[in-house]
Parts: structure tokens; sequence; C-alpha cells
């Protein structure tokens, strides 16, 4: 499966180390596309996506962009933005680990100690909250748009990733 984003695009919202691999940092953008954001766009538009990400719409779609809404001007981050923030979670939480020859093992150093479980969670719950966030502006611009495969118009999106943030309501 082709990946949407790098470690270097990751590095453009978050601040990861230089010493991550690369293959270990794509494992988890590999997952955050399948699990996070295919079932945010359903897997027609997904897969569609993929074949034509070389595509300038695409590309906009992908680096983000501006967009009317009833005369006004919004921005959208793109799906990088929300991927990254997808694969940041991921890799906080479950990238704790190392594969060695004894075992699966978290390192420790004399002067530091690995971060607690709930605050890699905390993080991961955060990064879930942004990237929804994120995408909740690109869906009113995908809603808009002459993409024909997307078929979440005026729709909720329905899959398994819980939006978190506030609920408000309007008192007028």
């Amino acid at each position: 499966m082709a990946l949407l984003i790098n470690k270097t695009d990751i590095a453009e919202y978050k601040d990861i180390s230089l010493f991550t691999t690369d293959n270990k940092i794509d494992e988890y953008i590999s997952d955050a596309q399948l699990q996070d954001l295919c079932p945010l766009l359903g897997y027609d538009f997904y897969f569609d996506v993929l074949k034509n990400i070389a595509l300038p719409a695409y590309q906009e779609l992908l680096n983000g962009g501006e967009f009317l809404v009833d005369g006004n001007t919004w921005a959208h981050s793109g799906l990088k933005a929300v991927l990254s923030e997808f694969t940041y979670g991921r890799y906080t939480y479950f990238g704790a680990y190392n594969d060695t020859s004894s075992g699966n093992t978290i390192k420790t150093f004399e002067f530091s100690n690995p971060t607690h479980n709930e605050d890699r969670k905390d993080v991961w719950k955060e990064c879930k909250q942004r990237a929804n966030s994120y995408f909740d502006v690109i869906k009113v611009y995908l809603d808009q748009s002459d993409f024909t495969v997307w078929t979440n118009k005026n729709t909720e999106c329905t899959n398994n990733t819980k939006k978190g943030g506030f609920g408000y309501t309007l008192i007028k």
C-alpha cells in the first residue's frame, strides 16, 4: 500500500526524533491510513485517493487549501495534517517498544525513565481529537467538491474512531 505521508511530513506538524527510523514510523503511518483515515473517507474514496494522489485536485486535498463557504474563505489543513496527528498518536502510544533478541523491551537509561502508559495514552487521545477536528473542516470541503467518488456528502461519518472534544449548544 502506498503511504500518503512520510517522516518528513510528520516533522512539519510534530516534534519527532531524528533517530526514529523510516521503517519504524512507516508502520504507524500504514496503520493510521488503514485504521483511522480509511473509515473517515470510506473505502471507495480512500482507494480513489491512493490511486489518484498525483493529480492536482488530490494534491490540494492532501496538502490543504482554501475554499468558499457562503461567501467566506475557509482553509483546510489537508490529509497530511490529519495523518500526521493519527500517526504521531499511534507512534507515541505504541512505539515505545523495541524488538530485540531478548524479546520486546523498553529502553531505560541512567538519567531517564520511560513515559508512563497513561501519559502516552493521553497523547494518543489528544492526537485523535486534533486529527478529527482537522477532518471536520476537510469534510465540509469534500461535501462541496467535485470528487465523484466521495459519498459521505451531508451525512455524519460512521467510523469506530471516537471523536472526543467538547460538545456545545448555541443558546439564542
